[in-house]
């Protein structure tokens, strides 16, 4: 019989260190796991944890031929990450310089992952160049320890003890390999965030709804108009605290610049919109088809809101007119102190008392990382009249995007590294006997869990608050729960869940060296920290 000719497997680039680790696609299997590929960081650490455990460091190792593999491996492996990384028209390079040519699709990014990408790709060729010389330098010396190697016999006495390497050399030697690996790793790790924060934005950049930014008009009318405020609201300190808001409004990055709205389009069904942001979860996939089973004249006058962020979303429906753009709440002061961190206080004194927090809450909706909720949209008075969608973390203003009746809106914050989702199984043995058992419940309070898995490798500090604390009165409380996770490993926080048995709401601090990022989640939710970006 005629034997049909087989493609050559192809390796697989998309691995942690930006390498093909030995995945092979075939055709029509698609790809099959790697059954013995070399790790080198891990090889590396083992060897040099031998060579600590001699007794001098003068004399040569004996385990010449593992030494001996794990730098013909390593050499291998750091060629192959340079030819892809070499190549701008390959993998995500090729993803990312995509996304910033295509106008249409960039000019609907979010400034601060368009500008993320733009660094990125500035600093390719940079990277490339201090990874070339200390990669030549490293072959060279590798080389010449390796011919050493070869020759050397420290059973004999003889000449050939003359050539032999010494521990010490070895141990310099596969520090600068293990050093080069994790050079590598962490640029495909901040390649795989911004890949990831690239497919969160959607494929259609038409549905893409980008927030604008304050622009410095509108920050000094909101402070002019808050400092009159303060002139002559009855706040006891009110002074001071514009002083330090404004400030910080000033100073610190706008949250436009960092979130989008993504449409989904109508057709669009449950798998595709999950996958789109890699969400597991039960209770959103129920969510999504409940209402992918509801009745089309059911939905008219709501909207379906994904939070596909790290943090609680504050969503909240408003009328705006076709004809001036201005919405049917309050006026141009109003809107002003609305942009000012220090606003809602403001209007609350400024009512002096009349002010129903039931009135200024009403019909908004908080939604918690990774759940869906409906939201009903008010009554238009004619055509004239559509909706805008705002967005707020607290009293921290994100901007407003339009809503179209019977759509489905994705929240979508720029990846800085962590992802939130749901526990898939039960907790583990030893971590679920610390839970109160349930005899003890009505004593000590019901008590829910909450996980933090690291992906990078570096330790994280977690600490978990109680939600509503802000950063000026969380340097006076003390956290709930508190520690360290070590890299690639999971820990788990024991804290006290609400007597109702409604969803807990939990204020998490993740801070990875001088990094820090918040998370605001729910109990029995997990936390991926994957490495904060900058």
């Amino acid at each position: 019989l005629p034997i049909s000719p087989i493609n050559p497997p192809t390796m697989d680039a998309e691995s942690p260190a930006g390498l093909e680790d030995g995945a092979l696609t075939l055709p029509g299997s698609g790809q099959v796991p790697p059954f013995d590929s070399y790790e080198v960081p891990e090889r590396c650490k083992e060897l040099m944890r031998r060579i600590s455990m001699m007794p001098g460091s003068a004399c040569s190792p004996p385990w010449k031929w593992d030494i001996l593999e794990l730098l013909e491996e390593s050499h291998d492996q750091l060629r192959k990450i340079r030819k892809i990384h070499s190549d701008p028209d390959r993998g995500m390079w090729k993803e990312i310089s995509g996304a910033l040519e295509n106008e249409n699709t960039a000019s609907t990014l979010p400034v601060s992952l368009r500008k993320q990408c733009e660094e990125m790709i500035g600093r390719r060729l940079m990277w490339l160049g201090d990874f070339d010389s200390e990669l030549h330098a490293i072959l060279a010396r590798g080389r010449e320890i390796r011919e050493r190697l070869l020759f050397e016999d420290v059973d004999r006495a003889g000449w050939f003890s003359a050539t032999g390497v010494s521990a010490l050399e070895v141990q310099r030697l596969l520090e600068r390999h293990a050093e080069m690996h994790q050079r590598a790793a962490r640029l495909a790790r901040q390649l795989k965030l911004l890949g990831r924060g690239l497919q969160q934005q959607g494929a259609l950049s038409s549905r893409r709804r980008a927030f604008q930014a304050k622009t410095v008009g509108e920050k000094l009318q909101s402070s002019l108009v808050c400092l009159a405020a303060v002139a002559v609201a009855p706040v006891p300190g009110s002074s001071e605290m514009w002083l330090a808001t404004t400030t910080m409004m000033w100073l610190d990055k706008d949250q436009a610049w960092q979130h989008v709205v993504y449409e989904h389009p109508r057709d669009a069904d449950t798998d595709t919109i999950l996958e789109q942001f890699q969400c597991r979860s039960s209770k959103a996939r129920h969510a999504l088809a409940a209402w992918k089973a509801m009745p089309a004249e059911k939905r008219r006058g709501c909207v379906l809101v994904h939070n596909a962020s790290v943090r609680r979303a504050i969503v909240k429906p408003k009328l705006v007119s076709h004809i001036s753009g201005q919405s049917d709440s309050g006026g141009d002061w109003t809107q002003a102190l609305d942009h000012h961190p220090l606003g809602n206080v403001m209007k609350k004194a400024l009512t002096l008392g009349t002010y129903k927090d039931d009135e200024a809450a009403k019909g908004q909706i908080v939604i918690a990382p990774q759940r869906l909720a409906v939201v009903q949209l008010p009554p238009k008075p004619d055509t004239n009249w559509g909706w805008r969608g705002h967005f707020a973390y607290g009293d921290t203003k994100v901007g407003d995007c339009a809503f179209r009746e019977g759509g489905v809106f994705s929240f979508i914050s720029v990846d800085c590294g962590l992802r939130v989702g749901d526990r898939e199984g039960d907790l583990p043995s030893d971590v679920a006997e610390e839970l109160a058992p349930a005899e003890n419940v009505a004593a000590e309070g019901p008590q829910t869990s909450l996980e933090v898995e690291n992906r990078s490798d570096e330790p994280v500090q977690v600490k978990v608050f109680e939600p509503g604390h802000n950063q000026a009165t969380r340097l006076f409380k003390s956290p709930m729960a508190e520690g360290t996770v070590s890299p690639s490993t999971n820990r788990v926080f024991i804290v006290k869940a609400n007597k109702d048995g409604s969803e807990t709401d939990l204020d998490v601090e993740i801070r990875i060296g001088n990094k820090k990022a918040k998370c605001e989640v729910v109990g029995d939710q997990v936390i991926f920290v994957d490495g904060l970006m900058g």
